[in-house]
This record gives structure tokens, C-alpha cells and sequence, in this order.
């Protein structure tokens, strides 16, 4: 999981297990106070979020795709 654009130079990557105590769901998934400039930083910030999966899915199990 990167926190943040995955190739910068500066974005922390840890393993799926380690990175969920991290995750900053509160400022996406909870109703928060957007135009508060720190809550706003947290939220732009959790909007980069990557998950990097390794090798390949199968086009099966990707939502959209047929």
C-alpha cells in the first residue's frame, strides 16, 4: 500500500498488514469538516492512496471489465 502517488520519491509503501492501522479512513468515509485547512490536507493527502498489486488479476475478477 503506498501512501501517497506510488512512484514519488517520498511516499512511504508498507505491506497491506502494516498499512491498515495507518489508513486514514476517518477523513474519507466519516462526515468531516472539509474546509478546516488541516482537515483538508488530511483529506487530499488519503485521496492519493494507492493499492499496488503484484504480478497480475485476472480480467474476471476486475469490476467493470468483461
Amino acid at each position: 500500500m503506498a501512501f501517497g502517488v506510488a512512484n514519488a520519491n517520498d511516499t512511504e509503501i508498507l505491506p497491506l498488514e502494516e498499512a491498515l492501522d495507518k489508513l486514514d479512513t476517518e477523513v474519507i468515509y466519516r462526515r468531516t469538516e472539509w474546509a478546516d485547512p488541516d482537515v483538508n490536507l488530511r483529506l487530499r493527502a488519503a485521496e492519493k492512496y494507492e493499492i499496488l498489486i503484484p504480478e497480475t488479476v485476472p480480467r474476471d475478477l476486475i469490476a467493470g471489465t468483461c
